[in-house]
């Protein structure tokens, strides 16, 4: 580099300098009426799998989670848990799939949808569910990808409220990332040039909605969402998607459906006794799970 005279600057220092992505986070409330809460953020679905994640201590997203439940409920139970997603863009699939494990033990969590045929993704690794209480999941109109995954089957299994904008982002594709010098591409160039993004196939909710374009819609929307269709990819969108069949069971659909009015009934009431108006949004997110814990809707 040249400096103001034209010429090499030889006091110039090269320096590395790392960024971190932001990791899984809590914070702990305790109401006056003695309730104990926690907000989980979780900021992204990072984790070790696919490309660019390779090193064995790379953290992951749903292991931290899973520390952070454990820790939550080691001494007593917890009385409420939010899951904050705002904000969260996506990435790995098989985190956000391992997350709603958490929730709903080794069910049935996402299809996945190529030129061949609808994959049913299940989580792995859990029995049975590690936290049962009451669950609201806070979402806004950038809440994508992933992020949607996790919320749609919390959502399509009535295993939470969902709160928020009225809609999430709307992407419901899946990428695949392939390196450069993949011999299926035959472009002869060294390791580590770098990728291509490939959108490979589409994903479907336990009920079989696609969330593309439109987004996964909330229980109870708290913002003003004026500009939402701004943030959505519904102006010119690629590709029509269709929802699909659920890719549950005849009998496990029946017994969402039995108890769906049941489930509308508790959202109902929580709108009820919740304020219209919103002076602080986290405020009134903390106020709904005050309306799930008295209500006993878990």
């Amino acid at each position: 580099m040249e400096n103001e005279n034209g010429k090499a600057d030889k006091n110039l220092k090269r320096t590395t300098q790392v960024f971190e992505d932001k990791k899984v986070t809590t914070m702990k409330v305790e109401t006056r009426a003695g309730k104990k809460m926690a907000l989980v953020s979780i900021p992204s679905f990072y984790g070790r799998g696919g490309l660019g994640a390779e090193n064995s201590e790379e953290k992951s997203s749903s292991e931290d989670l899973r520390a952070e439940l454990d820790k939550l409920q080691e001494k007593e139970p917890l009385d409420a848990l939010i899951l904050d997603l705002r904000g969260n863009p996506g990435g790995y699939l098989e985190e956000a799939i391992a997350m709603a494990g958490f929730f709903l033990g080794p069910k049935p969590v996402v299809g996945v949808k190529d030129r061949k045929e609808i994959r049913t993704l299940k989580a792995e690794g859990v029995s049975d569910p590690i936290y049962t209480g009451p669950l609201i999941v806070w979402v806004d109109g950038e809440t994508a990808s992933a992020g949607e995954v996790l919320a749609a089957a919390l959502k399509d299994y009535q295993r939470a409220v969902l709160v928020g904008s009225s809609s999430t982002f709307g992407k419901g594709s899946v990428q695949k990332l392939i390196r450069l010098n993949d011999p299926f591409l035959d472009l002869k160039l060294e390791s580590g040039t770098g990728v291509i993004k490939l959108t490979t196939s589409l994903f479907f909710s336990p009920l079989g909605h696609s969330p593309a374009n439109r987004g996964v819609r909330t229980h109870i929307s708290l913002e003003n969402d004026s500009n939402a269709s701004e943030k959505k990819e519904t102006s010119k969108p690629a590709m029509k998607v269709e929802d699909v069949s659920p890719i549950l069971g005849e009998s496990e659909v029946e017994e969402l459906h039995k108890n769906e009015s049941d489930f509308k009934t508790i959202i109902e009431s929580i709108k009820a006794q919740d304020s219209n108006e919103h002076p602080a949004e986290m405020a009134s997110v903390f106020e709904i799970a005050n309306q799930v814990i008295r209500i006993k809707a878990f």
